[in-house]
């Protein structure tokens, strides 16, 4: 019934955990929202070979109040191609991706984080306007393709890789704790395979 609902893109209140044992009945969202009723949605199935399927992956919409736990097989929330703005708030996030998006196909959409925790890895193309974090809690490395925002973010390592910034692309950090250091605001800014940080130190 889940997997229905989201593949038709209705509003959904998850009544109970989802346990997903079978690589095939990993969920595809087709925008509306998820409200997960802070329940929770595991993945613990057979080893998955390929990479264009998370056990939630979605085209957009709103995702909320849910923990996606992925194991070591799964990127728990996933984009192919944004077809609408994604909004996420008060989840957790965990898996080999907590988040990835992998896509050649530029969308121009918005996504925006708040109030969630990402436990593991997250990267994401740039093939969207902009990507804002708020109020979000990184446990593990966070890699953006493009230009991204970050407010009253915790970063609990240096876990912020700037490395595939491509020209005139920034992150800028307002009240961010960065590895134990508070970054009142930082403006990173690609350019010629240089990054040059203004307004602030993150030293």
């Amino acid at each position: 019934d889940l997997s229905n609902a989201l593949g038709a893109g209705k509003n959904v209140l998850m009544l109970s955990n989802i346990a997903i044992e079978r690589a095939d009945d990993r969920l595809n969202m087709a925008g509306g929202v998820l409200d997960g009723n802070k329940e929770t949605i595991t993945y613990a199935g057979e080893q998955i070979n390929e990479s264009s399927m998370g056990v939630l992956t979605t085209t957009g919409g709103i995702v909320r109040n849910l923990t996606i736990a992925g194991g070591e097989n799964g990127r728990a929330l996933y984009v192919t191609k944004l077809t609408s703005d994604l909004f996420v708030s008060d989840c957790t996030l965990s898996g080999a991706y907590a988040f990835n998006v992998n896509s050649a196909e530029v969308t121009g959409k918005t996504m925006t984080f708040v109030d969630t925790t990402f436990k593991s890895w997250t990267s994401y193309a740039n093939v969207m306007e902009h990507a804002y974090f708020t109020n979000c809690t990184f446990e593990n490395v966070l890699r953006p393709y493009g230009d991204t925002t970050l407010t009253n973010c915790t970063f609990t390592t240096a876990g912020l890789d700037v490395s595939a910034l491509e020209n005139d692309e920034t992150i800028t950090l307002i009240n961010c704790t960065y590895n134990g250091v508070l970054v009142e605001k930082a403006v990173l800014t690609a350019n010629s395979g240089e990054i040059t940080i203004t307004e602030n130190d993150l030293i």
